[in-house]
């Protein structure tokens, strides 16, 4: 595995840690999930719905917005996507 891989890998495992984020995050947050894992219907999630529950719950101003139909190579190209990201951001 490449260095730049594993330390990447190393970082965002040390940001999902709940102690860790707090810290980090003080602007109001959206964590946007796919509603369908890469390895199936209910596999293969990238942020399984149990963790963005966990991150939701130690970020200030959090919210989560599950993407219908769509998994994590998809996620951002539905319109609900869009829609959700700007009802967000206030516009």
């Amino acid at each position: 595995m490449p260095k730049h891989a594993l330390d990447e890998e190393s970082a965002v495992n040390y940001f999902l840690r709940e102690e860790a984020l707090p810290a980090f995050v003080r602007a109001p947050t959206l964590i946007v999930r796919a509603a369908v894992g890469t390895l199936g219907a209910d596999r293969g999630f990238i942020l399984p719905a149990e963790d963005a529950e966990r991150m939701r719950s130690v970020i200030p101003d959090c919210r989560i917005v599950v993407i219908p139909d769509t998994n994590h190579y998809t996620v951002v190209l539905p319109d609900a996507f869009t829609q959700e990201l700007l009802a967000f951001l206030g516009g």
